[in-house]
């Protein structure tokens, strides 16, 4: 008998490929989803985000390990591929609005896109299926800079028509020290690190990062942006519903639609739109069994005193660009360039 002495190749093992039922967004992940993201009146943000999983737990009547879980799978799935710490714009003397349109048939969508991640300030970009994109971007607090944004996005789209809107954030006149700047350059990625761990990365006490990071959340001056892949899941429709309101009580419109949506809302906030008219709209992120609940959704909608347009579309990918951002930060502060 011939015994080989060649070593035994082995077979990296792969991991498993989430299962259906798996990869499904149940109610309690929709509701998780909304504590993580938005558990605080109508910011853009939760500026709350390193609250304990005991008490997202205790907010969703669940235990504890339960939530852990479920945020595991969430990453596991890869629904959630990472976290990014927001700054409040206003630190930076900036406002943050948002432009949707229709990219013309005759345009290349792609193309659009490719053009939009190289303009300054854009650091996300909604696709949905058909022709309609929604942008984020941030921008010097002044009528100029919207405009010259403005003109150079409608110049990449070639859109008839855009709808540009204010993105409300709670106005922040702080000024921030060279330690807070540093804390949130630790907590860039990885927003839930330990305050030991920032401690011994930037070599200041522990005491000193609790405090001034939880000065920093009271504050509202730090948000956490999560980085998601829609099509991570399947069995849900992601579906954005956006909402004009211009007549009546609008907070009690809000609140109407809003609890008439409980079920499938995971991320809502309202933007204000620039043209004279002022209207509101709301920007709706839902997670659907089927594409027949978004239809029936949008006919309700439409139904409501007070909802002067609605539209219902599906989310093909968001694109996060927060390095778009990070520039500003940098040239801002001098001990970030070191």
């Amino acid at each position: 008998m011939t015994v080989s002495l060649e070593p035994v190749k082995k077979t990296e093992a792969r991991p498993a490929k989430p299962t259906e039922a798996e990869s499904r967004l149940d109610s309690l992940d929709i509701r998780l989803l909304r504590q993580l993201l938005q558990s605080r009146g109508l910011f853009a943000l939760d500026p709350d985000f390193r609250k304990s999983f005991r008490d997202i737990a205790k907010g969703l009547r669940v235990d504890v390990d339960t939530v852990r879980n479920r945020v595991k799978r969430l990453e596991k799935i890869g629904f959630i591929q990472g976290w990014n710490v927001l700054l409040n714009p206003c630190i930076l003397g900036q406002k943050e609005s948002a432009a949707w349109f229709d990219v013309p048939s005759a345009v290349s969508k792609g193309d659009v896109i490719a053009g939009l991640k190289v303009v300054p300030g854009v650091f996300v970009i909604v696709n949905f299926y058909g022709p309609l994109l929604i942008v984020f971007f941030r921008h010097e607090d002044s009528e100029p800079s919207l405009v010259k944004r403005v003109q150079l996005i409608e110049k990449l789209s070639n859109a008839e028509t855009l709808t540009i809107a204010h993105v409300p954030w709670p106005n922040v006149a702080k000024k921030m020290k060279d330690t807070d700047w540093s804390i949130v350059r630790a907590l860039q990625h990885d927003p839930r690190k330990s305050h030991t761990a920032i401690s011994q990365e930037l070599g200041i006490s522990t005491r000193t990062v609790q405090r001034r990071l939880q000065r920093m959340l009271k504050d509202t001056t730090i948000y956490n942006l999560p980085t998601l892949n829609y099509p991570a899941v399947n069995g849900t429709v992601i579906a954005g519903l956006t909402i004009g309101l211009t007549q009546g009580d609008k907070s009690e419109l809000i609140r109407r639609i809003t609890g008439r949506l409980d079920e499938y809302l995971w991320y809502f906030f309202p933007v204000l739109s620039q043209r004279p008219d002022r209207v509101l709209y709301c920007l709706i992120s839902l997670a659907l069994p089927n594409v027949t609940r978004a239809r029936e959704i949008l006919d309700w909608v439409k139904a409501q005193n007070g909802v002067a347009n609605a539209r219902i579309e599906f989310a093909d990918e968001q694109i996060t660009l927060v390095e778009n951002l990070d520039y500003d930060m940098i040239a801002r502060t001098p001990a970030l360039a070191r």
